[in-house]
């Protein structure tokens, strides 16, 4: 899921021994510092030939919006930290904030920081205040913040808080030209369930990166230190960051694309299309702004390398990377399931697959999951529906059900 040369595999050798962190959670935690280092330095460019025979430029930022979600306790803010430690000691980041409680204040801090970089560890803080009613008429145009347009500028006209002292609040404009905001949130299934479906459909999630994770290994030391590390992790991002600055008189760099490398996308993306068009409606967003992270990736991964144009070996990781966030879409629709039907069948799956032989009794079910019976013969039903297991009867104890995984 990551180039074979460059800052990245470098990166990520250097961090997997520090800590027991799922690996997932150090590429999309690097990946968010690599878009915060160059977003605003760079931007894909390349010609794409159309059906009649004419030919169009495809432009794209690279700013990176990416969400991490795992069980609480696996890690998350160890690995963002990291990512991020490594990037504030390289001393280009640039400004690291949090999206502030009113709208105004956040977009205020937008026009005058294109680039700025929102860093939320606890996500679960972020989501909730945005379901305040004074946010409603900030949504959208946070939204809005991905696309990155930068011609003509975003324009808002919005309307400062209401209080007793000042009733009829002023308006104000804000405007911000070629945004090129980076998001990196970590949050627990738990907790992003939490989040209103507007959020999925159209909101911030649907824009969003994501990377589910579940530690693997278990460290029983704390997360260790290594600053002679860190000082040369810092010193790549440094002169990736210092190599853009000297492009195009410091305006920047054009990331092109070679054909092989988009024809090795575009066919990926078809399927994608194909593959999840029937997928519920807050999923449906996710996979359809799929294509858009990967085309950045392979843009970052390129940059990490010190390329100014991607090549199959920035864009095959990149869509690789891809599939385990389509995985991980998948993984986190299971768990956040409309139907608690269903989640109560993955939570049984999840059980099995961690039993030895993949077997179960109902008693062992119900013990470790809280559950009655009566709410289990409909998970037990699904899962056999769906070919997932088997349910047998001991034919000495009828009363004694076993359930199986099956493959």
């Amino acid at each position: 899921m990551i180039p074979q040369a460059g800052f990245l595999p470098v990166y990520f050798n250097w961090v997997r021994r520090l800590t027991d962190a799922p690996e997932p959670y150090h590429i999309a935690s690097s990946l968010a510092v690599l878009s915060a280092t160059c977003s605003r330095l760079t931007e894909g460019k390349f010609d794409v030939h159309t059906m009649d025979g004419s030919k169009l430029s495809s432009v794209f930022p690279t700013s990176l919006w990416v969400l991490i979600v795992g069980p609480s306790g696996d890690r998350k803010s160890t690995a963002m930290d990291y990512a991020m430690s490594v990037g504030s000691k390289s001393g280009v980041l640039g400004d690291i904030s949090a999206i502030s409680g009113s709208p105004e204040a956040t977009f205020d801090l937008v026009s005058k920081k294109p680039d700025v970089f929102f860093y939320h560890p606890e996500g679960s803080t972020l989501f909730s205040q945005l379901q305040a009613s004074y946010w409603l008429q900030g949504q959208g145009f946070l939204c809005d913040l991905y696309d990155g347009r930068d011609d003509p500028p975003y324009k808002r006209i919005l309307t400062g808080k209401r209080t007793k002292k000042d009733p009829t609040p002023q308006t104000i404009e804000i405007v911000i030209k070629c945004p090129r905001v980076t998001i990196l949130v970590g949050i627990a299934p738990d907790l992003l369930d939490q989040a209103r479906k507007s959020d999925w459909t159209g909101g911030l999630i649907g824009r969003m990166l994501v990377v589910y994770g579940e530690r693997t290994r278990y460290d029983e030391t704390p997360p260790k230190k290594d600053p002679a590390g860190q000082v040369v992790m810092a010193t790549w991002i440094a002169k990736i960051r210092e190599g853009l600055t000297t492009v195009n008189k410091g305006r920047g760099m054009k990331i092109g694309m070679e054909r092989k490398a988009l024809e090795d996308y575009m066919v990926w993306a078809k399927d994608l299309d194909a593959a999840t068009g029937a997928r519920p409606p807050k999923l449906r967003a996710l996979f359809r702004r799929l294509p858009l992270h990967v085309m950045r990736i392979a843009a970052l991964y390129a940059i990490s390398q010190f390329h100014d144009t991607i090549r199959e070996e920035s864009m095959i990781p990149a869509i690789r990377m891809g599939e385990y966030s389509r995985q991980s879409i998948e993984r986190v629709g299971d768990l956040l399931a409309d139907d608690p039907i269903m989640r109560n069948a993955v939570r049984i799956r999840d059980m099995l697959e961690r039993a030895p032989g993949k077997v179960l009794t109902v008693a062992m079910i119900s013990d470790a999951l809280r559950i009655s019976w009566p709410v289990i013969q409909p998970a037990l039903q699904t899962l056999e529906t769906n070919g997932r297991a088997k349910v047998r009867s001991d034919s000495e104890n009828p009363s004694a059900r076993w359930v199986e995984l099956l493959a």
